[in-house]
């Protein structure tokens, strides 16, 4: 019985190489004044430097084309204008983090990312040969958002792989919806600007970094 303890540790040691924890993401508290942890990998991944998936807006699955023909929530009756399906997702069934990861885990609001971006100290870096941003909070900890760049249509653009920082761009949806309710809220790293918050069509494939 105890040779078996010992093989079965072994084997959850091997198990666990390459990825963050055996647990699953890490909640990393970035000491923010809303208290919102940001977690340590994008959906789809299991270390911080991977891209994970790429999801249109209120959609929970991948796809091989992100373009209005294939929008779930666009009307093709009405020139592919999307469809409310509402303000803020967060937490609801067109929030990809619930339905992916479960428990507390959820897509960040447009007012979290900007309390990312008004509170913590960006930092360009090349983290396991891919480049992103170390994003360092107000208490020191720190998460590494990588540049993985998006899909339009069958196109993968600007990822952190390339060569240079040159075009480099990493999109990343938010929960929110834009105020005209015709695009989706994101955030977007690039070499010039660091960090902005804009908007884009929901149909893109953008990455996905939870909060709880």
């Amino acid at each position: 019985m105890k040779k078996l303890n010992f093989l079965s540790i072994i084997a959850c040691v091997v198990m666990c190489v390459g990825t963050v924890s055996c647990g699953g993401p890490e909640a990393v508290d970035l000491g923010l004044p809303s208290g919102t942890k940001w977690a340590s990998y994008n959906v789809g991944a299991l270390s911080p430097e991977e891209t994970g998936g790429f999801y249109a807006w209120g959609e929970v699955e991948e796809k091989n084309n992100y373009s209005d023909s294939t929008y779930k929530y666009a009307n093709a009756s009405n020139g592919y204008r999307p469809i409310n399906i509402g303000e803020n997702i967060s937490g609801t069934e067109y929030d990809v983090a619930r339905k992916n990861w479960g428990g507390d885990w959820r897509m960040p609001t447009k007012e979290e990312i900007g309390e990312l971006r008004d509170n913590c100290r960006w930092v360009k870096i090349i983290y396991n040969g891919v480049r992103g941003y170390k994003v360092i909070g107000p208490n020191g900890n720190s998460i590494f958002l990588p540049a993985c760049g998006c899909r339009v249509g069958t196109e993968l653009r600007m990822m952190g792989q390339y060569n240079t920082w040159k075009n480099l761009a990493g999109y990343y949806w938010s929960a929110s919806s834009s105020d005209d309710g015709r695009a989706a809220v994101e955030m977007v790293l690039s070499s010039n600007a660091c960090f902005t918050i804009g908007t884009s069509e929901g149909c893109q494939g953008h990455v996905i970094r939870p909060v709880k």
